[in-house]
């Protein structure tokens, strides 16, 4: 067996490229999501929106919490 190579591009790439779900519910029909890298940015969206997209954990919470639900 090959013995694999790992490089610290390839683990920055990887690190900031791939986001994880911490929450996600259906609203009105689409996907409220909030989801973090291990970059610490944050990406909350509804459906195909981008509700918020940056570093703060203040912002990111504010905007899946004030998303419009029934």
């Amino acid at each position: 067996m090959e013995k694999l190579t790992v490089r610290p591009s390839e683990v920055a790439t990887w690190k900031n490229n791939n986001y994880q779900d911490y929450a996600s519910e259906t609203v009105n029909g689409k996907r409220l999501r909030f989801r973090i890298n291990m970059e610490g940015n944050y990406i909350v969206s509804h459906g195909e929106e981008i509700l918020y997209s940056g570093r703060s954990v203040i912002w990111a919470t504010r905007a899946f919490n004030l998303c419009e639900k029934p």
